[in-house]
């Protein structure tokens, strides 16, 4: 009967038509789907945005939390290096049950840091001058006015290559900020006044996630900081 019907000309056609069409858009979706994955690789882009916290007066149990398998502590790289913010860096925090932007240098055991896992008091602030040195993967890296050691970690969407040895959390993953594409080098033959800060934890490997200038940014645990 199949073969009767295709006898007529219009049916015939039509026939091939949907055949066609049905392969034309399989070829473009697995075309797309492999362009969208290589665009994402190579210019760092995504189609979902970070969920961050962008009103006032907000509840410790409002703010987006950010959870991940606790990374057993990591031995320090040699010659020791500690990953930190430049000075003047703005650290959000809740101060009177308000978002505030602090200067890193000026929080306090009395500041509580906005974390994706709710407001924590900063136990420790570490302060170092570091001269900027285009050999040493610590050197300088910016994006907008974020400035961070090259050590220091920032939090991707998508999983990186192994070699960067990424850490796993539930909002993305955790590499040196000297591998984010989104951050350049600071050509700067200067020093730099660096701080980092550790935030209370009842485990001290555990590292909280941050929000600065948009870019989410990895803490350092207080086990790292204990000599420091």
């Amino acid at each position: 009967m199949i073969a009767q019907l295709l006898n007529f000309p219009f049916l015939n056609k039509l026939f091939f038509y949907i055949i066609f069409l049905y392969y034309f858009f399989i070829f473009f979706y697995i075309v797309y789907i492999y362009i969208n994955k290589w665009l994402m690789t190579l210019f760092r882009i995504s189609t979902d945005k970070i969920p961050w916290i962008d009103n006032y007066n907000i509840k410790e149990t409002e703010i987006k939390r950010c959870d991940g398998p606790e990374p057993a502590p990591e031995p320090a790289p040699e010659p020791y290096v500690i990953p930190c913010y430049n000075k003047n860096t703005k650290i959000k925090c809740l101060i009177d049950d308000t978002i505030q932007s602090v200067p890193v240098q000026n929080l306090t055991t009395k500041t509580r840091v906005l974390t994706r896992n709710g407001p924590k008091f900063v136990t420790k602030l570490t302060h170092h001058v570091q001269h900027n040195n285009k050999n040493d993967p610590n050197r300088m890296f910016r994006y907008k006015n974020l400035l961070l050691s090259g050590r220091h970690r920032t939090i991707l969407d998508f999983k990186p290559d192994k070699k960067l040895n990424p850490r796993t959390y539930s909002c993305g993953y955790s590499v040196p900020c000297l591998s984010d594409l989104r951050f350049t080098e600071v050509v700067s033959d200067s020093d730099f006044d660096l701080y980092n800060f550790t935030l209370e934890n009842s485990d001290t490997n555990h590292r909280d996630i941050i929000e600065i200038e948009g870019i989410l940014v990895e803490t350092t645990s207080e086990w790292y900081l204990k000599d420091k």
